[in-house]
């Protein structure tokens, strides 16, 4: 069982132009990895989506998953999540179930796809169909509408550093998994910045919040900081090892020895 998107064009006796039908799709696309990224322990899309049918009336496609066995989930709870997701942000301003600020603004651009009377955009997973109003475009925009912005730091994994238009850093958060958009000041961070990609930061500034409380953004960028390796990180025996009185003199060997044997 695979997701169903179904792109209707009234006014044109269901005529699709190939360019909307082709958008659509790759919005949903968008938005199927995005979701996969946060279901997955490893937080990366893994699953490849194929078409397993083309219809021409009312332009439709269905798209299934080629699973992986090695995987802890397959298409289908992704699609079920991303349908019942859509369901959701028809009905009411609220954030589903893994859906990162990134996989709702692609349902908010699938969303725009419906044109009321002359297009209409649905998506369809299981007993699960949606149709696409413009009531999904106002609840996400009063979702995503910046609600606070204070001092603070934000921990993750720096993945993605774009110069392309307007400077900018992506900060997978520790917490949820989804990336924070930080500015970036190419004359002060550029290099830290350069050097930290894949790695384990720490990110102060201005961080802009969501209504339902998630970081969004980070401004005014005030620090980047570098977590170490676990291989540079010092060994127990080199804390005990280094002038510490902990041992009583005794060498680490010794003293954990004499340790175990007065816990006997």
């Amino acid at each position: 069982m695979g997701i169903t998107l179904n792109v209707k064009e009234e006014a044109t006796d269901s005529r699709v132009p190939v360019t909307a039908f082709v958008d659509s799709a790759n919005m949903l696309l968008k938005l199927l990895r995005e979701v996969e990224t946060s279901i997955s322990e490893k937080k990366e899309a893994n699953l490849k989506w194929v078409i397993s049918d083309l219809k021409k009336s009312s332009a439709c496609m269905e798209l299934v998953a080629v699973d992986d066995e090695e995987l802890s989930y397959n298409g289908h709870d992704v699609s079920d999540v991303v349908t019942k997701g859509l369901s959701l942000l028809k009905n009411e301003p609220r954030r589903p179930t893994h859906f990162s600020n990134n996989a709702i603004k692609y349902a908010k651009e699938l969303a725009k796809k419906s044109k009321g009377d002359t297009k209409t955009v649905f998506v369809t997973s299981g007993d699960i169909s949606v149709e696409l109003t413009p009531k999904v475009v106002t609840n996400i925009d009063a979702l995503l509408k910046e609600s606070t912005r204070e001092l603070g730091t934000i921990e993750g994994i720096l993945k993605m550093v774009t110069i392309a238009g307007k400077p900018r850093f992506n900060v997978y958060d520790v917490i949820t998994g989804w990336p924070v958009k930080c500015d970036l000041n190419l004359e002060t961070h550029l290099p830290i910045v350069a050097k930290a990609i894949g790695s384990r930061v720490s990110i102060t500034g201005l961080v802009l919040y969501t209504a339902d409380g998630y970081p969004k953004n980070i401004i005014n960028v005030m620090g980047v900081s570098i977590f170490p390796e676990d291989n540079d990180l010092p060994s127990v025996e080199d804390v005990l090892s280094s002038g510490l009185t902990i041992t009583g003199g005794l060498p680490f060997k010794e003293f954990m020895e004499k340790m175990h044997h007065d816990r006997r």
